[in-house]
Formats: C-alpha cells, sequence, structure tokens
C-alpha cells in the first residue's frame, strides 16, 4: 500500500497548489522563478526621492550643457567645441560612476542620479549628430567626419581611463 490511506478524524485533505497560483485561504503562491535573471541580484524599485533626484540633475546639468553652448558657439565650418567638451565630460563621469559603483563606493540609486540625470542632462546625442549633418550638408564632411571620429574616440578614451582609475 502506499502512504495514501485514510486520514484521521477532523485532519483536512491536503491541497494541491500550482506554482504562481494563490491556494484557498492563505497567502500568495511564491511566483515561479525566471531562470534568465541571477537569484544573486535583489530587485531594484526606484523611489520617488531618487526620481525626482534625477529630474533635478538631468535638469541642472542640461542647464551647463547650454551655459557652454553659448560661451563656445559653434563657428560656421568647424567642430562643434562645445559640444564636444559636454559629451567627453559626461563620458568621464560616467566611467566614474561605473568604476565606484563597481566596487560598491556608491549606491545604485547614487548611479542612476549620475548615470541618468547628470549624464543624460550633460550630454547631447541629438545636437553631436545634427551638427555633424550640418557640416556635411555645408560642403564640410571631413570635418564632419573629424567630428564623429575625435568624439567617439575622446568619449571612450574619457570613460575608460576615469572608470579605470575609481576602480
Amino acid at each position: 500500500m502506499g502512504t495514501r490511506g485514510p486520514l484521521p478524524p477532523g485532519h483536512p485533505r491536503p491541497r494541491l497548489r500550482r506554482r504562481g497560483v494563490r491556494p484557498l485561504g492563505g497567502q500568495p503562491a511564491r511566483p515561479p522563478a525566471d531562470p534568465g535573471r541571477d537569484p544573486r541580484r535583489r530587485e531594484h524599485a526606484v523611489s520617488g526621492w531618487v526620481a525626482l533626484s534625477v529630474l533635478a540633475c538631468g535638469g541642472g546639468a542640461a542647464v551647463i550643457r547650454y551655459l557652454v553652448s553659448r560661451a563656445l558657439p559653434v563657428r560656421p565650418g568647424h567642430i562643434p567645441g562645445g559640444v564636444l567638451l559636454v559629451n567627453v565630460t559626461g563620458a568621464m563621469i560616467g566611467g566614474a560612476a561605473l568604476g565606484l559603483a563597481e566596487r560598491a563606493a556608491i549606491s545604485e540609486d547614487l548611479r542612476l542620479i549620475i548615470l541618468t540625470g547628470v549624464c543624460g542632462g550633460l550630454t547631447t546625442f541629438s545636437t553631436w549628430s545634427v551638427e555633424t549633418l550640418e557640416l556635411v550638408d555645408n560642403g564640410r564632411w571631413r570635418a564632419g567626419l573629424v567630428n564623429v571620429g575625435v568624439t567617439l574616440l575622446l568619449g571612450v578614451a574619457a570613460c575608460a581611463v576615469a572608470y579605470l582609475l575609481v576602480r
């Protein structure tokens, strides 16, 4: 005989449960585990304060970008120095934030604020793209190619150097 036999009087029969289904009268069952998720990584919910900090830092960084663009206006036919400066600076700040986060010197929230708020507000891909296209459209295709190469080279180099210095 198996283990299934009559239950003692007054003892309820156990109910079968499927994963992710709420048992009758009990707590919700644990949903099935996501096989693609690292179980050591905790879920991170963004608080309202973090979202407001991202907004404030992004706005402040955008004002800085505006002031730099006013101080270093684009001269027709030349590489836009102000955009180059803010993009390379933003890449450097981003690299430093990643390096600090890797060694747990800053929290996930602060990393999010720096990368999304500060770097997102400071750097500008759209303006860089438009100004590069304007160079090419005005017959300055070499300056456009130099702008692309210099921005990418200096941006990646600044990011890598800052990352390696702080990690």
